[in-house]
């Protein structure tokens, strides 16, 4: 049986109010780093269960099928996810500073951000 004492125990409860905090007021960065964080942890988990034998590759199994459908029921297409990853907001940082001309020209482009218009302006 494992014990904790009650300062440990009190450590828990101030870690877990403030990670609940901070996805209740989630702005800016939040959103993308949970949602990358769980899309990289169900494809170890996948990779674990193809990789693994015996009981840790049930468990990877059973964790990873729950886990797709899941996240497969929230975002029910691909295109939605692609917003909340964390790369994206480096990829459309990375076409602005690369494209800034051509955006204020009013120059169409193939890829269109979901922060600015083609005129530059939000």
């Amino acid at each position: 049986m494992l014990r904790y004492s009650l300062g440990s125990l009190m450590l828990i409860l101030v870690y877990a109010s403030l990670a609940c905090a901070a996805l209740v007021n989630a702005s800016g960065i939040w959103p993308q780093l949970i949602v990358t964080m769980t899309v990289a942890i169900l494809l170890l988990f996948t990779l674990k269960a193809a990789i693994r034998q015996g009981a840790s590759h049930h468990f990877a199994l059973g964790f990873s099928i729950t886990g797709w459908v899941y996240f497969l029921r929230i975002f029910t297409s691909v295109l939605n996810v692609r917003n909340f990853l964390l790369t994206e907001t480096s990829v459309q940082y990375l076409f602005a500073t690369i494209h800034s001309e051509q955006l204020t020209s009013g120059v169409p482009l193939a890829y269109a951000t979901l922060s600015q218009t083609p005129t530059g302006r939000s």
